[in-house]
Formats: structure tokens, C-alpha cells, sequence
């Protein structure tokens, strides 16, 4: 009879000519890919850091300079129109009489106007007469 050991019992006979399972992974090479990787990034930030100092942006920008002043800085104020109440009055009026008197627009081209209320009774009138 054969010597039956409990070491063999884990051993696995793995097949050279199927493709890699999970089981079958290289960690040593994994291992070695990310600390090359950290180092690549490591190097990287070093190189941009140091070239960033050679050419002078990591040093601290120069202030504006405050300069404090004396008087309190105003703002120009919104000048009114003292009559401006009574010209919109006046405007009010004039546009009231040109929507309710008769009148010419252009005389030589005979164009003339019409009080609003007549306007929207004449429009009435021909939509009702197209129906």
C-alpha cells in the first residue's frame, strides 16, 4: 500500500494548458506592478512639484496694496425728474385722447385713426358677417 500523507491531500494538480483561474493568479507580480505604480506617482508629483518652485509659481503672490482713504466713497444718487408726476399725467392724457378721437395719421396717404371702442365694433362686425 502507499503512503498516504495529509501534505499531498493540498496539493492540486493544476493543468499548464488550460487558461489561468482565479486561484492562478501571479500575486507576486501584482504585488510588484502597484508598488511600481505608487512609485511612478510618487515620482511624478515630486518632478511637478520641483519644476513648479524652479519656475517661481509656489512662492507666495505679491498683495495688492490697500490704501486707506480718508473720505467715504459715495455713490452717485439717481437724479428724479422733479416733474416727472405731472408729465406722466400729461403723457396719460394725450395717448387717452389718440385712442378715443378721430384723427389723421398720414393725410396724404389717407390713413387715418379711430377711436378703439369703434375699432374693436368694426372687427366684431366682419368676423360675424364671414361666419
Amino acid at each position: 500500500m502507499s503512503e498516504h500523507s495529509p501534505e499531498n491531500d493540498l496539493e492540486v494538480p493544476v493543468d499548464q494548458s488550460a487558461p489561468p483561474s482565479p486561484l492562478q493568479v501571479n500575486v507576486r507580480l501584482v504585488a510588484m506592478f502597484g508598488v511600481g505604480l505608487v512609485v511612478l506617482i510618487v515620482v511624478s508629483m515630486w518632478l511637478m512639484f520641483s519644476m513648479l518652485n524652479w519656475l517661481g509659481y509656489a512662492s507666495p503672490r505679491i498683495q495688492p496694496v490697500t490704501v486707506e482713504r480718508d473720505e467715504q466713497v459715495t455713490r452717485p444718487r439717481v437724479q428724479l425728474n422733479p416733474n416727472q408726476p405731472v408729465a406722466l399725467k400729461d403723457y396719460m392724457k394725450e395717448q387717452h385722447e389718440l385712442l378715443n378721437s378721430y384723427g389723421w395719421v398720414n393725410e396724404q396717404q389717407d390713413l387715418g385713426r379711430i377711436p378703439i371702442d369703434r375699432a374693436m365694433q368694426l372687427v366684431v362686425e366682419r368676423y360675424k358677417a364671414e361666419e
